[in-house]
């Protein structure tokens, strides 16, 4: 049983977006109508292919700090191998950084499609991309040589730390130091 319609979604995004238009652009050149279906249909296997019991199971059995490792259930490791090797994690990048070139709109549509069967197991992922694009963005070039792989790859991820200073939202009162440390790697700092 699907939780998204295929038809439905397919119609916004090649009859109302036109979305395969998009490869009058350069950068997505590659991308016919046949392209972009074979990229929607890899993330519908994908998604057909998270079992319901797992992610019960994963929500129940929460991430642990284990001997300094974080401990995630095993479908977890699953899901983020199977996703970076569909290209997905880097899919909006470029192809010089790593990246597939994807239009940002089918990126979306895959991610909603994954995100209706599973929204934890997608945080996973996405926390990856962000830190991907931030690197992309910003990083200097020996940084994005030795972090984009590891990140496409799945074999790193990225991870978001928001604390409240008070009992209510208060994140603008929050101030972080980042300190570079001899390896290129940050000492993280902050309240």
């Amino acid at each position: 049983m699907k939780s998204f319609s295929r038809e439905n979604l397919d119609f916004i995004l090649f009859d109302v977006l036109s979305v395969q238009t998009l490869n009058s652009l350069p950068f997505f050149k590659e991308y016919d109508t046949e392209g972009l279906q074979m990229i929607l249909d890899s993330a519908t296997d994908l998604a057909d292919r998270i079992n319901p019991e797992d992610i019960i199971a994963s929500d129940r059995n929460e991430p642990e700090l284990v001997d300094g490792k974080v401990k995630v259930h095993p479908s977890i490791h699953n899901f983020v191998k199977s996703y970076a090797e569909a290209g997905f994690v880097g899919g909006a990048l470029s192809e010089d950084l790593g990246g597939f070139q994807i239009p940002k709109t089918i990126v979306a549509a895959v991610d909603f499609m994954l995100c209706t069967k599973s929204n934890s197991y997608i945080m996973y992922t996405d926390l990856a991309k962000g830190v991907a694009n931030v690197i992309a963005a910003f990083g200097t070039e020996l940084q994005k040589k030795k972090y984009l792989p590891e990140i496409l790859s799945g074999n790193w991820l990225g991870t978001m730390c928001l604390t409240e200073t008070e009992s209510g939202s208060s994140l603008a009162n929050i101030t972080t130091k980042a300190i570079p440390k001899s390896d290129g790697s940050y000492y993280i700092k902050g309240a």
